[in-house]
C-alpha cells in the first residue's frame, strides 16, 4: 500500500494530462484492491470517488464503468443494496454502450447479489441465470478473486435456487460450479461452493418428506 500511495503522490506532481489521469485512476483501482482485505472501507469510497471524477474529466467510459461497478460492490458489502443497484445500473448502461461483455457480466453478477440480499429471489435467479449464459458464451474468461466469474455466479445461483425450494436445479448448478472451480480458491466470499453444495445436499435429502407432508 505504501508503494501505491507514493506512486499517487508522485503523479500529483506531474502535468495533469490524459495519460497522467489514466495512470492515477488505475493506481486508485489497484489501491482499492489492497484496501478491501484490510477492511479500510472509508478509504475505499474516497479513492473510488476520486477515480470517478478523473474518469469523467477525461471522458473515459470504460474506466468509469469499472469504477461504478467497484463502488456498487462497496455499497453491497456495507449492506446498502439500493445504493449498490443504482451504481450497478449506471455501470450497466456504460457496459452495453461499449459492448463490453466482461464488464456487463460483472455488473449483472453484482445486481444478482443485491436482489438476493433484498429478498427478490425470483429477480436474482433471472439475472444470475442470464449472467451464467452470457459468461458461457464468452470467448475469454472473466475472473473474480481468482475464480472464473461463471463459477461464482453458479454458486450464488445455486444458493438462491435452494432458498426458493428449487433443490434439484440448485444441486445441478452447484455441481457445475464444482467442476469448473479452480482448486484451492473459494468461489465466493459469501457464497462459496461448499456452502452452496451443503445447502443443496441437505435440501435434496428433505424432498421426499416435503412431498409426503403435502400429501
Amino acid at each position: 500500500m505504501t508503494c501505491l500511495d507514493q506512486a499517487l503522490e508522485a503523479l500529483a506532481h506531474l502535468p495533469e494530462g490524459r495519460t497522467t489521469l489514466e495512470q492515477a485512476i488505475d493506481l486508485r483501482l489497484e489501491l482499492r484492491a489492497v484496501l478491501f482485505p484490510l477492511g479500510e472501507l472509508s478509504r475505499i469510497v474516497e479513492v473510488l470517488g476520486e477515480a470517478a471524477l478523473m474518469a469523467n474529466a477525461i471522458g473515459d467510459r470504460r474506466r468509469l464503468g469499472q469504477v461504478l461497478t467497484l463502488t456498487g460492490n462497496y455499497y453491497y458489502e456495507i449492506a446498502l443494496s439500493e445504493s449498490s443497484i443504482d451504481y450497478a445500473d449506471r455501470a450497466l448502461v456504460i457496459a452495453q454502450e461499449l459492448g463490453d461483455p466482461a464488464l456487463e457480466a460483472s455488473v449483472r453478477f453484482l445486481l444478482g447479489q443485491n436482489h438476493h440480499g433484498l429478498g427478490n429471489y425470483a429477480r436474482a435467479i433471472d439475472v444470475l441465470t442470464k449472467t451464467v449464459a452470457a459468461l458461457d458464451a464468452q470467448a475469454s474468461v472473466t475472473y473474480l478473486a481468482g475464480q472464473p466469474l461463471s463459477v461464482s455466479s453458479r454458486c450464488f445461483l445455486a444458493r438462491t435456487l435452494a432458498e426458493m425450494g428449487e433443490f434439484r436445479q440448485a444441486a445441478a448448478r452447484a455441481e457445475e460450479a464444482s467442476r469448473s472451480a479452480r482448486p484451492g480458491l473459494s468461489a465466493l466470499p459469501m457464497a462459496s461452493f461448499p456452502s452452496a453444495s451443503l445447502i443443496c445436499d441437505r435440501a435434496t435429502s428433505l424432498e421426499p418428506s416435503r412431498r409426503w407432508s403435502r400429501g
